[in-house]
């Protein structure tokens, strides 16, 4: 029988932590476990970085960040809905000042992309039904499986399983241990520095519940 020694004992630990971490903007219930092989070898776990503001003197509504000359602004704790939000031209963002609103504000006002379908929740921007590299018409978006062949890219959505609402954040920087996410409806912590893996040509976000991302891509 083949001996563990302590530093793999200890790299499991940190795996199984990693794979139990959350990332919805509710709370969280239980949900199947992403299948990660053991012998990933994984990259030093950091903390997100999170703005260096106080709750206590923010109003809903507020810029707290901006990504691409997009604001994120600030909701609340707990988390709430300010009413509908949509473009001068009527395009439906979704509800103040949710992690939806911003995803598709994003998408609308920086890369000029409107999804046919504007409404549902957060874990509905993914189709369970597609199979790894699909284009989701719903979203006008090819989806990717977490654990897929498909490497992640900067602009793509996050998507986050985990509760009756799911998340969903925007990737900022895509780094070869590690992606960078922007996100609404987190209290100030706008930013998350999230392990992610490659295996065997297979490419891991390192959190339980992130089910897929979306994005554009150009394909002959």
């Amino acid at each position: 029988m083949k001996k563990i020694n302590r530093t793999e004992i200890v790299r499991m630990m940190v795996l199984a932590l990693l794979i139990i971490s959350t990332g919805s903007c509710g709370s969280e219930k239980a949900s199947g476990p992403m299948k990660i092989p053991v012998n990933i070898v994984l990259p030093e776990v950091k903390k997100a970085p999170t703005a260096n503001r106080s709750e206590a003197n923010l109003t809903i509504g507020e810029t707290i960040d901006e990504y691409r000359g997009i604001p994120v602004y600030y909701n609340g704790t707990p988390y709430e809905s300010q009413g509908r939000h949509v473009s001068p031209g009527g395009y439906n963002y979704g509800m103040k000042w949710q992690c939806v609103e911003f995803v598709k504000r994003y998408y609308y006002n920086r890369l000029k992309h409107e999804m046919p379908d504007t409404y549902g929740h957060a874990k509905d921007f993914f189709d369970r039904n597609l199979n790894d590299g699909d284009f989701n018409k719903r979203r006008d978006l090819y989806q990717f499986i977490n654990g897929g062949v498909f490497k992640p890219v900067a602009d793509d959505i996050v998507v986050y399983d985990g509760d009756d609402y799911g998340h969903v954040a925007i990737i900022t920087e895509v780094g070869e241990d590690y992606l960078m996410l922007i996100q609404q409806n987190v209290g100030t912590a706008t930013r998350h520095k999230i392990p992610f893996a490659k295996h065997n040509n297979h490419y891991y976000i390192m959190n339980k519940n992130v089910i897929g991302f979306l994005g554009r891509r150009t394909y002959e």
